[in-house]
């Protein structure tokens, strides 16, 4: 169902309720111009707010007991970075790639258009000398910088996601990795994609959101845009401290 025209995510009244007040409870939100204006929003809030609980609900991987939510773009026009490892140990991170593409665009090399000269993403995630070695003898950042070029393969080949969701992308990372990563958020916005992310490192989010979200025990408790009144640190300690 349509919720919302016009949004590529449109939710009213959501619930997911787990019990013993967690959960999420009666969300409404709507993020994406259908129109192709790219837009970058945060869902933050403190650990247990219910954050991963909204991404998996908007992927449909999580059941609502209550609410109406639509997504309206196709599950391969979706790119998902969970806050979880999930490449297949015993193959190269590019042997992962060629496999993940396949299964995503019907194409093993629909990622390499991320490492042309515009995307440059192993250069600038330091993967270059990484890429043939199997993701078990790689490190915990390494491993998360494959899944996020992974989380960028859309439908075909040289096609981005309309709708990029990342669960903490900045966890594992390093610093020069954390600042790229904010170029790569641009350049999603700037090819009109939707990219809802959720993180902890609030200062690597600073400049690069047009929306943020704040939830506590899984409701929405305030939200702004941009040009935000406050630093994000002071907004989140003003929003989400019982």
């Amino acid at each position: 169902m349509n919720v919302q025209s016009g949004f590529i995510v449109s939710i009213t009244g959501l619930c997911c309720d787990y019990g013993n007040g967690r959960g999420i409870f009666d969300c409404d939100l709507q993020a994406g111009s259908l129109a192709g204006a790219g837009e970058v929003l945060a869902v933050l809030g403190p650990n247990g707010a219910g954050k991963t609980t909204l991404l998996k609900l908007i992927l449909d991987q999580q059941v609502r007991t209550a609410g109406e939510i639509s997504v309206s773009v196709s599950a391969k026009e979706r790119g998902y970075l969970p806050n979880a490892d999930y490449l297949f140990e015993s193959l190269s991170g590019r042997e992962n790639l060629a496999y993940l593409s396949h299964l995503k665009a019907g194409d093993s090399r629909a990622w390499e258009f991320l490492i042309g000269s515009d995307w440059d993403l192993l250069n600038r995630l330091d993967l270059v000398d990484r890429m043939d070695i199997p993701v078990n003898r790689l490190s915990s950042g390494e491993n998360r910088k494959i899944q996020l070029i992974a989380s960028l393969v859309g439908p075909a080949v040289g096609v981005l996601p309309r709708l990029v969701i990342w669960d903490e992308p900045h966890n594992n990372l390093d610093i020069v990795s954390n600042l790229h990563l904010g170029d790569v958020i641009k350049k999603l916005k700037a090819a009109g994609s939707l990219v809802i992310i959720t993180s902890h490192i609030l200062q690597a989010l600073e400049g690069l959101l047009d929306r943020a979200v704040f939830l506590r025990h899984g409701r929405v408790v305030d939200s702004f845009s941009s040009p935000f009144e406050d630093d994000l640190t002071s907004l989140f300690l003003r929003n989400c401290l019982d």
